[in-house]
């Protein structure tokens, strides 16, 4: 995975005005993904833009480890060429390992300012949509922006899996049983008398039968 890379910013490290300044209109994207994979020198593409956060994911065109992309990214979404150190200072780069761990972070929710949450998984197959109908996305690409978005659906569910355990067991009673009751409601008294005759012994009379017993018999 050497080859795949990503730029991009958020709400982590700037303001949500200057993550609008770098966001593309939906209406354009069909048209600009083909420009900024060609800018890129990537052989396929993908823009996720939501109001926190602006990310592309590229992979490069002949397999080669991709580089530090931030200058291009910040040219190609602004318009304009950055001021010396201006593109470093705002913008983020990932690549190899690092850029797919990022990935999987961003689509698992957890690197959303609500750790968890889910839109931004449907966020991220809309933007693998768009992508494919640019037709500036790709087999690499495809491959793993599915198996991102398989993991998120499996944290989703262990999530709510835990969730729905800890909810149960707010409702379970906790301490010892009530004196006289065992966990099941029986009495002590019938739970030890059952346990006698399984091992062949008498079982024990109540205290009120031995009294009732003695006071007859004397």
């Amino acid at each position: 995975m050497h080859q795949i890379g990503v730029v991009g910013l958020s709400y982590r490290h700037v303001g949500v005005d200057e993550v609008a300044r770098f966001a593309l209109p939906k209406a354009e994207l069909g048209e600009r993904l083909p420009v900024l994979r060609d800018l890129l020198r990537a052989s396929e593409i993908l823009y996720v833009g939501t109001c926190n956060r602006v990310e592309v994911l590229f992979a490069t065109s002949d397999g080669s480890p991709a580089g530090d992309s931030r200058r291009d990214v910040f040219r190609a979404l602004t318009g304009r060429d950055p001021q010396p150190g201006e593109a470093t200072r705002i913008l983020r780069a990932w690549t190899g390992e690092a850029a797919v761990e990022h990935l999987f972070l961003v689509a698992c929710g957890l690197d959303s300012a609500q750790a968890g949450e889910q839109e931004i998984a449907v966020q991220l197959r809309g933007a693998w949509e768009a992508a494919r109908s640019a037709q500036a996305s790709g087999p690499v690409l495809d491959r793993l922006v599915g198996e991102a978005l398989g993991m998120a659906s499996r944290v989703h569910r262990l999530e709510a899996g835990v969730r729905a355990f800890a909810r149960r067991s707010c409702c379970r009673p906790s301490g010892p049983a009530p004196r006289g009751e065992t966990r099941n409601g029986r009495t002590r008294g019938r739970f030890a008398d059952d346990e006698a005759l399984r091992h062949g012994a008498a079982p024990r009379r109540s205290t009120a039968s031995h009294r009732e017993s003695h006071a007859a018999g004397g």
